[in-house]
């Protein structure tokens, strides 16, 4: 086949009459020893290379019982070799220096098709009558350390060729029967690198025996040998000559230096870190090397892209630098990225420690690898042992990800341009939550206050924080005083003092919460700043966000990234895994960012036109949180420590809304359906605080309206019914929580709705007509609100019945409206009618029925018919205190009514009583500027002028002009109410001028009306 090949057939005990039983690591050596003898005989040829460096090739082939321990025999020897160096069995470690490729014939390396691997040696065994008994119990007794050894194997298997020969066709056997002995499944070594499986066309006995040289067999692996004899010279005369250089780093010094100076060019730093302390500290405690624990340590920076973790690693290098022979950044975007990191480290490297790599004359990913691959020996040399990598942008990797669903190129398994060893320090940054399992982990969140207006002057390039300097217009009085003892001990040495602030903090502040202390958006605010002012800069962020982001330049500390383009990575990458989560990502864009829950979205379960892909995600709360798991995964939202829900960056929500969503209507719809749904009504016990915490998603959802982020259109018909049941359930919401100009806009939004889609007349137009009396009432416009009732009652009359429930409620309102209008009689008689209906319909203890109770108590005691008030209210709050309970604020309602009661008897202390448990109730359940809260305040304010307590009673009546102007406007009937209490009080106090003034003002703008 070539000249000059010497081969040597090595024999192992394995048939019955042998007896040779030694230890395989005893074969090994003996095979090793005679691999050496023969390498050295004869002189080499002028011209030639040493003998001891000549090319090996081993080629092995199980076969007719030589099974004990053959397998491994090859495997353990250059395991062996690998492990001794030039001062202890030197002629030994030249084998593995010398061997460039391996070819198995036909060897069982692992179990498959479901057999066990110790048994698929036995199988083997079993075929050939003449093999050594003892050999079959010890196959299957040492299939574990067998298998032990394979790792190791593959660890090395970089340095060689490995080729797999497996049969084709099965061995028979007695009695008729065949068997696959080495089926490919069991020949190829998993994991191993640069191998190749051959195919034999024949079965396991006949796969080495050629009929001749044009045999197929024959010529297919006679080929293979061709190549690799061909391919071999060079590749170990490169073995030898990096031998060479850690021979020559030996000889010229017990510990050779691998000392690298610190360098960071090329390296995205910024000039000013700030802020992180409790995180460096972290990393130090995670990197460190203990004495009596000495392994390699790695620390996963994990968090939103831009929240500064490449910078944080490099500011730890920094700060350690001295404790690391050398340190390296590796650029890990993608896999061509990292490796051009890897190749351009060789230059760096101590002279003679490395080959010379010229990256110019590198073709192709493949020899990229390769090169890289030789890069990394560098960290795994003996002695080497104090070196940091780190390992940048790792945002897209195919680790625990299988190949279709990533691009070869950008997505990649990081472990495997890990050095060899044991040794050494890794600092990862990455976005990818499973990352985190490759060593110690550190979630990295948002900058505090302090240092995020640090951040803003650095970029800004001016100071917002000395005496007489204008923050956007204003004098610069920050908040706070930092306490010395929270000064960072390394970044800068003034004290830095927030003065208080009237009434308002410095726009400095308040654009670092606007951005949630994210620092590449504050990196972009400051370059923006040096020539704007704040105030212009919040301006432009909120209104012109899109044309604020897209004329961006690139940054060195940011290279290539803008906030438009900084999550596109994850989000493309995550498009590719689940759509379901993408769509989630987009709605999540017109709620509010702070608060996700699965019950917020539950709507598809119960409710017909949903999409398809809402309805997969919300079909159970498992469904829900796998999606859920995939954002986190890439660490685009959180979860609220010990909570069941989620939030999302502001500027990520920011982003999606404004760039990525671009006005779509359908999600925008969707999110108004999902929070219409989860609206509770005024019957639930805990519906008070469920409105509040959807009142925030509300709000969003109300500004993108107004700012026509939204097109505002008749949705399409899938979305018909639901849309307009959430624009309607958003009203009530707003009404129920006080905000009164909100819940119209609302109203009106799903009444013209109704109208278009279904009629005039349809229920469901006839509900909202009744909702808009309702808050109509609320604002003091009785005359529109009876226009509502009306045109509501007369359809409910016709389309539903004289006693249906909604017919009903409409009556009731038409008694409370004319109360409001002063007609007692027309009151008292709608009144009745409602109770009388509710009573047999609904029954006596039902809510609705209730609540006419107490509005009839109402009525009488306006009347004059205190004792029959009194039964009312009493009678009303024990049903309303078992249905819904003692702080549901129907409950309150009337309570705090029973206190007016108790002040017209005067019974002024339980009169107290009252209104300070529906204070206290109110302020909990609906806050302290809600309309019920203000009532309750001004009931106080009468109760204690009526006591002579003049003082606390301006007090109320001053807090209740307030929030009721702030809520209701001046001219709304209770503003007029408390600004008249007011002239009263100043009247019995003396204050005549103040009285009439308060008079005066009444009378102004009733005229106004």
């Amino acid at each position: 086949m070539a000249g000059g090949i010497r081969k040597l057939i090595f024999r192992s005990a394995g048939k019955k009459n042998d007896a040779g039983t030694g230890k395989t690591m005893d074969v090994s050596s003996r095979y090793m020893d005679s691999m050496a003898t023969v390498k050295r005989l004869g002189q080499p040829k002028t011209g030639s290379i040493g003998s001891d460096m000549r090319a090996c090739y081993l080629l092995k082939y199980q076969m007719l019982g030589y099974l004990a321990g053959a397998m491994t025999q090859i495997l353990t020897a250059l395991i062996h070799s690998h492990l001794t160096h030039s001062r202890h069995l030197s002629k030994h470690r030249a084998i593995k220096t010398s061997t460039y490729g391996i070819i198995f014939m036909g060897t069982p390396h692992q179990g498959g098709e479901g057999v066990a691997w110790g048994q698929r040696l036995v199988n083997v065994a079993s075929i050939f009558v003449n093999t050594n008994d003892k050999l079959l119990s010890v196959l299957e007794r040492d299939s574990e350390t067998l298998q032990n050894q394979l790792a190791q194997y593959t660890s090395i298997s970089t340095d060689f060729v490995t080729k797999f020969a497996f049969e084709t066709y099965p061995t028979p056997l007695v009695f008729g029967k065949a068997l696959m002995v080495v089926p490919k499944s069991s020949a190829v070594v998993p994991g191993a690198v640069d191998t190749e499986a051959i195919a034999i066309m024949d079965n396991h006995t006949n796969m080495v025996k050629f009929a001749s040289g044009a045999d197929g067999g024959f010529r297919k692996v006679a080929g293979h040998l061709m190549l690799m004899v061909e391919e071999a010279p060079a590749k170990v005369l490169k073995n030898w000559e990096t031998e060479g250089i850690m021979e020559n780093a030996l000889g010229r010094t017990l510990k050779p230096d691998f000392g690298v100076p610190f360098d960071l060019k090329d390296v995205p730093t910024t000039s000013a870190f700030f802020g992180r302390d409790s995180d460096l500290n972290l990393m130090s405690q995670h990197l460190t090397q203990t004495s009596d624990l000495k392994r390699r340590r790695i620390c996963v920076l994990r968090g939103l892209g831009g929240i500064g973790k490449t910078q944080l690693a490099i500011e730890y290098a920094r700060l350690h630098k001295s404790e690391y022979t050398s340190v390296f950044w590796l650029d890990g975007k993608t896999e061509e990225s990292l490796i051009q990191s890897l190749l351009s480290i060789a230059p760096r490297l101590p002279k003679g420690q490395m080959l010379n790599l010229d990256i110019q004359e590198v073709k192709g990913i493949e020899e990229s690898r390769e090169r890289a691959q030789e890069v990394l020996r560098w960290f795994a040399f003996e002695g080497n042992s104090e070196w940091l990598l780190i390992f940048d942008n790792i945002d897209k990797t195919s680790y625990e990800a299988s190949d279709s669903d990533v691009d070869s190129l950008s997505s990649y398994d990081i472990t495997q341009y890990f050095p060899g060893g044991d040794v050494g320090a890794i600092i990862i940054t990455t976005r990818l939550q499973r990352l985190v399992t490759l060593g110690d982990s550190i979630y990295l969140g948002r900058i505090d206050t302090k240092n995020g207006i640090l951040i803003l002057e650095k970029n800004a390039g001016k100071s917002m924080r000395r005496s007489g300097n204008t923050v956007a217009g204003r004098e610069d009085t920050e908040i706070g005083m930092f306490d010395q003892a929270s000064k960072p001990p390394r970044a800068i040495e003034e004290t830095i003092i927030y003065q208080a602030m009237t009434n308002s903090i410095s726009d400095a502040v308040a654009l670092v919460r606007r951005l949630e202390g994210l620092p590449l958006a504050l990196v972009i605010a400051g370059s923006y700043i040096r020539s704007i002012t704040v105030t212009k800069y919040l301006e432009l962020y909120n209104n012109s966000w899109n044309d604020l982001h897209e004329t961006l330049s690139i940054r060195h500390d940011y290279p290539q990234r803008t906030i438009v383009t900084t999550w596109m990575i994850s989000y493309n990458e995550l498009k590719h895994r689940d759509v379901g989560a993408v769509k989630l990502l987009q709605l999540w864009g017109y709620l509010d960012n702070q608060d996700l829950w699965f019950q917020l979205l539950k709507w598809p379960n119960y409710q017909a036109g949903a999409p398809e892909w809402l309805r997969q995600i919300t079909d159970t709360e498992i469904t829900f949180l796998k999606t859920i798991q995939n954002l986190l995964g890439y660490s685009l939202i959180e979860q609220k420590e010990s909570s069941d829900s989620y939030s999302m960056h502001a500027v990520v929500h920011d982003w999606i809304r404004e760039f990525v969503n671009k006005e779509d209507n359908n999600l925008f719809q969707i999110g108004i359906t999902s929070v219409g749904f989860a609206v509770p009504g005024k019957e639930e016990r805990d519906y008070s605080t469920m409105q509040r915490r959807l009142l925030p998603h509300a709000n969003r959802l109300s500004q993108s309206l107004h700012k026509n982020h939204v097109l505002d259109s008749r949705p399409n018909e899938i979305y018909d019914m639901s849309y307009l049941h959430g624009l309607h359930a958003l009203g009530n919401l707003y009404r129920d929580q006080g905000k009164l100009t909100e819940a119209e806009a609302m109203y009106q939004r799903a009444l013209a709705g109704c109208e278009k889609a279904l009629g005039p007349e349809h229920t469901s137009t006839l509900d909202t007509t009744n909702s808009l009396g309702i808050l109509y009432w609320n604002q003091g416009k009785l005359a529109e609100a009876e226009a509502m009732y009306q045109r509501a009652l007369a359809g409910y009359e016709k389309a539903l019945g004289l006693e249906h429930t909604s017919t009903l409620d409409t009556i009731n309102n038409l008694g409370t409206l004319y109360q409001s209008q002063g007609k007692p009689a027309e009151a008292e008689a709608m009144y009745q009618r409602a109770l009388a209906g509710k009573e047999k319909t609904l029954g006596l203890e039902h809510t609705s029925t209730l609540e006419t109770i107490n509005n009839l108590g109402v009525l009488y005691r306006d009347q004059g018919k205190l004792a029959e008030a009194e039964a009312m209210y009493q009678r009303a709050l024990a049903g309303k205190e078992k249905a819904l309970g003692p702080e549901h604020t129907s409950t309150l309602d009337t309570i705090n009514n029973l206190g007016v009661l108790y002040r017209n008897q005067g019974k002024l202390t339980e009169a107290e009583a009252m209104h300070q448990r529906a204070l206290a109730g109110y302020e909990k359940a609906l806050g302290p500027e809600h309309m019920s809260t203000l009532r309750t305040v001004n009931n106080l304010g009468n109760l204690y002028r009526n006591q002579g307590k003049l003082t606390e009673a301006e007090a109320m009546y001053q807090r209740a002009l307030a929030g009721n102007e702030k809520a209701l406007g001046p001219e709304h009937t209770s503003t007029l109410q408390t600004i008249n209490n007011l002239g009263i009080l100043y009247q019995d106090q003396g204050k005549l001028a103040e009285a009439e003034a308060m008079y005066q003002r009444v009378r102004t703008l009733q005229s106004q009306r």
